[in-house]
């Protein structure tokens, strides 16, 4: 019976963590909305074009390095960048 209760109060902590963390996700993904929006508007000041594909690569690449050295799984972080990435163009073409 102990190890059950422990078991279910681990459980419990672990969810806890997972809703913080995806607190945290959301607050992060609009932090970097608000960034892409500031570099939209110095974008279109400068009449530069809102796809930069070198930078994409970079951060992608970067991003990729990072989760390997953290294990975590680069291909996910990867996928989940490209779709951030394309928010992030949807959201410069608005402005």
């Amino acid at each position: 019976m102990g190890t059950s209760r422990s078991a279910r109060h681990e459980i419990l902590q672990a969810r806890i963590e997972v809703d913080r963390t995806t607190h945290d996700l959301v607050e992060l993904i609009k932090r970097r909305d608000d960034a892409a929006r500031k570099i939209a508007h110095a974008k279109k000041s400068l009449g530069m074009r809102i796809i930069d594909r070198e930078r994409e690569e970079f951060v992608l690449r970067q991003a990729r390095k990072i989760a390997s050295r953290r294990k975590v799984d680069p291909g996910l972080v990867n996928r989940i960048l490209r779709i951030l990435i394309l928010h992030s163009r949807k959201l410069q073409r608005k402005i």
